[in-house]
């Protein structure tokens, strides 16, 4: 079973036309920077307390390595989609 689209995706509509193709990508990549940017100073937040933890130190290490990476990926996954997407790609 299939839904109806009664609107297009917000890629297909930004990209149909070059100016709002343009518009679109300078909006995500405001979005993203400083997004990037709170994701280093966690890191470095979340890193450096990690002398206070006692008990499975390296284990607490580990998670903030997967914590900071997921976030890094999630990020970096919208910047893909936005400035890889095609105009068609919402069929």
């Amino acid at each position: 079973m299939q839904s109806a689209d009664y609107f297009p995706c917000i890629s297909a509509a930004a990209f149909e036309f070059t100016p709002q193709k343009y518009i679109w990508q300078l909006c995500i990549a405001l979005y993203c920077t400083p997004r990037y940017l709170l994701g280093i100073c966690c890191h470095h937040f979340y890193a450096s307390g990690s002398h206070d933890v006692a008990v499975k130190r390296h284990v607490y290490v580990v998670l903030v390595y997967v914590m900071t990476g997921a976030y890094i990926s999630e990020i970096s996954s919208v910047v893909f989609i936005s400035f890889a997407a095609a105009p068609d790609s919402c069929e």
